[in-house]
């Protein structure tokens, strides 16, 4: 969320110097100007983000290593559009962005600009920028949201950088276009780009492919490409240094092209979406490309390259996801971490926590996976702020989208994500307009939205929370076809279907619900109807910032109705939980249901512990099984736990209590068609670590497979018998 972003896990390199590396570690200290922000050691400038208005493009120089030379140019008067490491696009609608004409030596025919102040955030590890851009000749015709995270260096010196794009076309498509590499044999550049200092020599150039040099790798489609070489001015003080690009899998053509010059009339490399062909973006339509920049000492490394970026990307284990100091989970599997003392609810007596097997799988590069098993024996999940297939979707901002999905497989290890889909909801006046409740009942798909305030990053008394209040929940859309054609939901975000408000941070109480797991296509459920459950708060007095958000609350609420098109947006025909029978215990009184949603009564309660909850029912066990995720600061590490019952309503016991699950895991649920014919065997459903590096914390993916993206994780609940 971020909208939630991925800066994945770090893997440690060994790369191989041509000189010694640096003797001893410096101090280093962020330097926050009002139009850029420099990381200094000692004396040194290892590097400065300029981002002032009268930039017009922003740049990073110099660039270098602790203690080394500075490897990047600024305005070459070869080319003095070039800046050091930069982004800029070629032709937009066919207006140049990239070189400055000849009647205008200083600015290009399109100018980007920066629009209104960054935000800058710094911690010891790390630093974050954000910025919004326009892009405009007579009227603006695209619009930016970047971030940019970079952090602390490395023992070896070496840092990364992670940069995060999303652009919207505004009033009109917008065609993106470059100069054909066929017309003309240096043509086919724009994008990310570094430009090397005039110093740079003995040239390195490798992609992930193995390609090496001009002929081989310029032009080509590759995971990554590295650009080293030899820099410094006298030979007694050269350094053997580097930079490596990182293209993301949920970049829109990924794995991209890359352009490649590597000869000292031209020290630059980038990457070169629009190599092959142009690209048009309809008017109003998003994407999202993100990069990781790793500078590095020495030549680069095919080998340490390639387990840096799957480690950064979610495809394989890096270092940087060895168990964590006094790791939860114990030699045979078992989860165990020390339940709060506050704890109100007691242990189960049948389930007596989670052991992991080790099996587990990842997909596609988004959050916010819910899947629900249709009549047709597939699943069919929402997904959003991030990539599937190539297609992205972004919840933040008037132009706000959702995701759907189907999941085709019986195996968790061999799911197909396909036929995915993205639809814009208006979410004003709130900032933001995410997926929750997702339902395919009777071969119609009801999908439900909520909304988010004020930002997807707002700092408060000098701490960045991440959407810190929770919105009202909207309604339903609704697809009689399986997602390929949607009806709107009747409801707005200004006339929710519960009529809840929260534009001032006022609490919630069933601002994100999701259905219930009742099995196939409702096999299971106990009258025919569909159950949302839901955690809120009820009191917003003196309470701490982000009490009540998408991943924080207190309680959690029950409602239902009777699945169908005509009910499913109309709140008359729902009934909330109201409590028990006057003057019986919460294990025995009779649930009261009402129509009245004023009434509502929690089924569950943990003040300042409780978050997004999803429920299912394990039919092999007759129990309920409830996921809670308590998201802390909604940027820190997160907590999950799994509560049983014989009813939905409750009485709720205590099955396993995970401290820093993922470590940052989240809308944790357990999809029904995984669950094994003994009850014991299940698959958790979650994604992890969308903040990690930019909130300060580097998060391991623990248990190993956790990343941004829908993680699968096979667990068995144990039994009485386990424990002897």
């Amino acid at each position: 969320m971020l909208n939630r972003m991925t800066f994945a896990t770090v893997a440690a390199l060994c790369f191989v110097p041509v000189v010694g590396a640096w003797a001893d570690a410096p101090t280093y200290r962020w330097k926050t100007e009002k139009d850029s922000l420099s990381l200094v050691a000692g004396q040194q400038v290892v590097y400065t983000f300029h981002f002032g208005a009268a930039e017009g493009c922003p740049y990073v120089h110099p660039l270098s290593l602790p203690g080394g030379p500075v490897m990047s140019a600024l305005a070459p008067a070869d080319h003095p559009w070039h800046r050091g490491l930069w982004f800029s696009w070629k032709f937009l609608n066919g207006v140049n962005y990239w070189e400055f004409p000849r009647n205008h030596p200083n600015q290009p025919d399109g100018k980007t600009a920066v629009v209104g102040p960054a935000t800058v955030h710094t911690t010891e590890s790390a630093a974050n920028v954000k910025l919004k851009l326009e892009y405009c000749k007579a009227q603006v015709v695209l619009s930016e949201e970047r971030t940019w995270i970079a952090s602390r260096p490395r023992a070896d010196g070496s840092y990364t950088i992670d940069w995060m794009s999303t652009f919207t076309a505004k009033g009109q498509d917008v065609v993106f276009e470059r100069t054909p590499p066929k017309q003309a044999s240096w043509g086919g550049y724009g994008g990310l780009g570094f430009r090397a200092s005039a110093t740079m020599r003995e040239f390195h150039a490798i992609d992930s492919g193995g390609r090496s040099g001009r002929a081989r790798a310029h032009g080509k489609q590759a995971d990554w490409m590295d650009y080293s070489g030899v820099f410094g001015e006298k030979k007694e003080k050269a350094v053997a240094a580097g930079m490596t690009i990182f293209d993301h899998p949920s970049n829109p053509r990924h794995p991209t092209h890359w352009y490649l010059s590597d000869n000292a009339g031209l020290p630059y490399f980038g990457t070169a979406l629009l190599f092959a062909e142009p690209l048009t973006l309809k008017a109003g339509e998003s994407f999202t490309l993100k990069y990781r920049i790793l500078v590095h000492a020495g030549l680069g490394d095919k080998a340490a390259l390639e387990k840096e970026y799957e480690a950064w990307a979610g495809v394989k284990q890096g270092p940087h996801d060895a168990p964590p100091p006094n790791a939860a989970i114990g030699p045979d599997g078992v989860w165990r971490s020390k339940t709060p003392a506050d704890c109100p609810f007691k242990p189960s007596e049948t389930l007596l926590g989670l052991q992991f097997t080790g099996r587990h799988a990842e997909y596609a590069h988004a959050d916010t996976w819910y899947p629900s098993w249709a009549s047709d024996g597939n699943l069919y999940s929402p997904w959003t702020d991030g990539g599937v297939n190539g297609l992205h979707s972004d919840s933040g901002g008037k132009n706000a989208t959702t995701g759907y999905a189907k999941i085709l497989g019986d195996d968790p290890l061999k799911l197909k994500v396909v036929e995915q889909g993205v639809y814009k909801s208006e979410p004003s006046p709130y900032a933001g307009r995410y997926p929750c409740g997702s339902l395919v009942h009777n071969g119609v798909w009801y999908y439900g939205t909520y909304c988010l305030h004020p930002a997807g990053d707002v700092a408060h008394e000098g701490t960045h929370y991440n959407w810190p209040w929770l919105g009202p929940f909207v309604g339903f859309r609704y697809s009689t076809d399986f997602g390929k054609t949607w009806t709107q939901t009747p409801c707005t975000p200004a006339k929710p279907l519960f009529g809840e408000a929260a534009l001032k941070g006022e609490p919630v109480k069933i601002g994100s619900p999701h259905i219930v797991d009742f099995g196939k296509n409702l096999e299971h459920s106990p009258d025919g109807k569909a159950y949302l459950v839901g955690h809120g708060a009820s009191d917003g007095a003196k309470r701490r910032f982000a009490y009540n958000s998408w991943i924080t609350g207190d309680e959690i609420y029950l409602a239902r109705v009777t699945p169908s098109i005509e009910n499913i947006n109309d709140v008359s025909k729902y009934e909330f939980f109201a409590g028990r029978a006057s003057g019986s215990s919460d294990a025995e009184g009779k649930p009261l249901w009402t129509s009245d949603f004023s009434k509502i009564k929690p089924i569950a309660a943990w003040k300042d512990n409780m978050g997004c909850v999803t429920m299912t029912y394990n039919a092999a066990l007759k129990k309920y099984l409830m996921c809670v995720t308590d998201g802390t600061t909604t940027y820190g590490y997160f907590n999950t736990y799994i509560l049983e019952s014989d009813q939905i309503v409750g009485p709720w016991k205590l099955v396993t209590y995970m401290k820093h699950f993922g470590e940052q895991a989240y809308f944790v649920n357990i999809p029904s068609k995984f669950i094994g014919g003994d009850g014991r065997k299940l698959w958790l459903c979650f994604a992890a670590n969308f903040s990690s590096g930019g909130s300060g914390i580097t998060f391991r993916s623990y248990p190993f497979g956790g990343r941004y993206g829908m993680c699968l994780q096979e667990v068995n609940i144990l039994s009485p018998s386990d424990r002897r």
